[in-house]
């Protein structure tokens, strides 16, 4: 489990998160997709968690999920230095996915 100053700076990363998608983004500020590096970020869970004990998670309140909060904590791990947003996330009972946009230098 991470410490209390690791959960700090990850719960930070939680606002680069949105679940609209590339396009929407660069459209909603102005920006070309063509200035950005895309890499996607996958985060399998354990198992599927619909058969696992239920209960209701801090950060994201509709999904409740004991394993959850650990493949969350490795998803916002996964998000690379420098990414400016988080697109397209979709939370599902296998995996946790976006997209990171990285602009170009």
């Amino acid at each position: 489990m991470p410490t209390e100053q690791e959960i700090e700076r990850l719960e930070k990363r939680l606002d680069k998160i949105l679940t609209i998608s590339a396009r929407d983004y660069c459209e909603m500020y102005g920006k070309n997709l063509s200035d950005y590096t895309c890499r996607g970020i996958n985060e399998f869970t354990e198992g599927n968690i619909s058969n696992r004990k239920i209960i209701k998670h801090r950060f994201f309140p509709e999904i409740v999920e004991e394993t959850f909060e650990e493949g969350l904590i490795s998803f916002l791990k996964s998000i690379p230095e420098g990414a400016e947003v988080v697109v397209d996330y979709r939370p599902s009972s296998y995996m946790l996915s976006g997209t990171a946009l990285i602009p170009k230098k």
